[in-house]
C-alpha cells in the first residue's frame, strides 16, 4: 500500500520534514516542553546559542557531597542528576531519597576492599539517623 504512494520525491519531502521537526525540537526544547508538559529532558538541555553551530559547549564539573552511611563513605553530586566527575563510589540524589523510602541502604561487603562490592542492608535505627541527616542536608541545598 505504501509502496505505490511514496514515490522518490514524496519520500523525500517527508524525510526532510522529519528531520527538520526533530531538529528545532532539539534546537529549541522549550517548544516541546510546552507542548508535551511530561517532557522533562529539557529542564537538563541549555538554551541554544548559536556559537555552539562553530564551538562546542563544554562540560563543567559539578561540585559534590561526601556522606556516610553504616560503613559506606560515598559522595553526592550538588544538584545534578549524574554522577560522570564525582569520586566513586557516587550515588545519585533520587537515589538516596528512594533507599531512604525503602529503607534498605547499600554497605561495603569488605570495608577494606571496595571490589568486592555492595549489598543492600536493611538499615539500623543509627543507620537510619544519618540517612535521614543526609536527606535533609541535600533538600536543604535547593533552598
Amino acid at each position: 500500500m505504501f509502496l505505490d504512494f511514496f514515490t522518490k520525491r514524496k519520500s523525500m519531502i517527508a524525510y526532510s520534514l522529519l528531520s527538520l521537526i526533530f531538529i528545532s525540537f532539539l534546537t529549541f526544547p522549550i517548544v516541546l516542553t510546552q507542548l508535551i508538559p511530561s517532557f522533562r529532558m529539557s529542564s537538563f538541555m541549555g538554551k541554544f546559542e548559536w556559537k555552539q553551530l562553530y564551538k562546542p559547549s563544554t562540560y563543567e564539573n559539578k561540585k559534590y557531597h561526601s556522606f556516610e552511611a553504616g560503613n559506606l563513605k560515598f559522595n553526592v553530586s550538588e544538584k545534578y542528576p549524574f554522577n560522570f566527575d564525582t569520586p566513586i563510589p557516587a550515588i545519585s540524589e533520587s537515589y538516596v531519597f528512594d533507599y531512604q523510602k525503602a529503607g534498605v541502604f547499600p554497605q561495603l561487603i569488605d570495608k577494606n576492599n571496595i571490589q568486592k562490592g555492595f549489598i543492600s542492608k536493611k538499615m539500623n535505627h543509627e543507620e537510619e539517623k544519618q540517612v535521614k541527616k543526609l536527606t535533609e542536608k541535600i533538600k536543604n541545598s535547593y533552598k
